[in-house]
């Protein structure tokens, strides 16, 4: 590259387990910039010309393949001599199941490398119990006992709510993303 431009490598990278099967699951990536970090605009060649997104998809018959891209002759600099930072963004197909990370959007320094990871997310249940008791405390069950409303939450933000729950009769929640709750 000449000393007015750069480029920028995206590596990404697709983990799931062996007895999961392969969805097909696409990733695209768009290559944004920007002098100030603030003010984000599609990344043009040096030539002035869109930058083609490039696109990543799981490789079936392997469940931790991974796959790179080199985006070449990228401007290091705007036209008033301001330098260029450049971010990725990767978009996922939709209903894929997988979990990007560090994160969708990544910024990367002139002549840097990108790296998603993209994990197969497996779903999980979490099983609620809750108890009563009466003045006296004695357990209330069956006719007598009371019912109760919960919400699951995940950092946040609800996972699934309006959840009922009879005092002493375990009910287990389906479909939860696994992690803390």
């Amino acid at each position: 590259y000449d000393e007015g431009t750069t480029a920028v490598r995206i590596w990404k990278k697709w983990d799931r387990p062996a007895y999961f099967e392969s969805v097909g699951a696409t990733a695209t990536f768009t290559l944004m910039r920007s002098t100030d970090g603030k003010n984000w605009e599609l990344a043009k060649d040096a030539d002035g010309k869109l930058v083609e997104a490039p696109t990543s998809t799981e490789i079936a018959t392997d469940p931790k393949s991974s796959w790179s891209s080199i985006i070449p002759s990228l401007p290091l600099y705007d036209e008033n001599g301001q330098t260029y930072t450049y971010q990725v963004v990767e978009t996922m197909s939709a209903n894929s199941g997988y979990a990007v990370t560090p994160a969708a959007e990544q910024t990367v320094a002139a002549g840097g490398t990108v790296t998603f990871t993209n994990t197969k997310e497996q779903n999980a249940s979490l099983t609620i119990v809750k108890k009563a008791y009466d003045v006296n405390g004695g357990e209330l069950t069956g006719k007598d006992a009371p019912t109760f409303t919960f919400v699951v939450k995940r950092g946040g933000k609800i996972a699934q709510d309006n959840i009922t729950v009879k005092a002493g009769e375990p009910k287990t929640v389906d479909g939860l993303v696994p992690g803390e709750y």
